[in-house]
């Protein structure tokens, strides 16, 4: 009995396999390499990450040299920003949901299926929703970068609140790139 279960989820595990491998095979990858939207996603996407883990690994050497905290209050003060940022993460998401079911509601169309290829005043709304979400997911933590080192505060915690803010907006991505790969049909 144990043979034949064990036959039997290898030969399911092999068609899983192989239906992974045809989606793969027949993926339109020459569309993907020439769409403009694709190579939108990868450059924000890239780059978001990219500051992401950057000022994520540096921010416990942060408080180190610039303030003496020993390696615990650094770790401590360091989860914060990724605290921040999910919750900003969380809210930016239920926030961009309302607004396009706002405006939705408010053109008597509550259908919501604007998928920003339609005709018509909702054609995109969505898609500005997302550049609105993505450019303050860019824009604010650069913002907040800024104004972190061109004056480093004296305390901390002032500096924290401008590093949570980095992580925090950087998280408005959620509503930006991040929602277009995650739509289905």
């Amino acid at each position: 009995s144990s043979s034949s279960s064990s036959s039997s989820s290898s030969s399911t595990t092999m068609t899983t396999w192989d239906q992974a491998v045809e989606v793969v095979k027949d993926a339109p990858w020459t569309s993907f390499a020439k769409s403009k939207a694709v190579w939108a996603m990868i450059i924000a996407h890239a780059a978001n990450n990219w500051g992401l883990y950057n000022m994520l690994s540096w921010t416990p050497t942060f408080y180190a040299e610039q303030y003496g905290l020993n390696v615990k209050e650094s770790a401590f003060l360091s989860v914060f920003p990724s605290i921040a940022g999910a919750i900003c993460g969380l809210s930016a998401g239920f926030l961009a949901d309302k607004i396009i079911t706002s405006y939705q509601q408010s053109e008597g169309n509550g259908n919501g299926n604007d998928n920003g290829e339609g005709g018509g005043n909702e054609i995109g709304i969505r898609t500005n929703v997302r550049k609105g979400f993505q450019g303050l997911a860019l824009l604010g933590p650069a913002a907040c970068l800024i104004a972190l080192s061109s004056n480093i505060p004296e305390d901390p915690l002032t500096a924290q609140a401008l590093l949570m803010g980095t992580v925090g907006l950087q998280a408005f991505n959620a509503a930006g790139y991040g929602s277009p790969p995650q739509k289905k049909g």
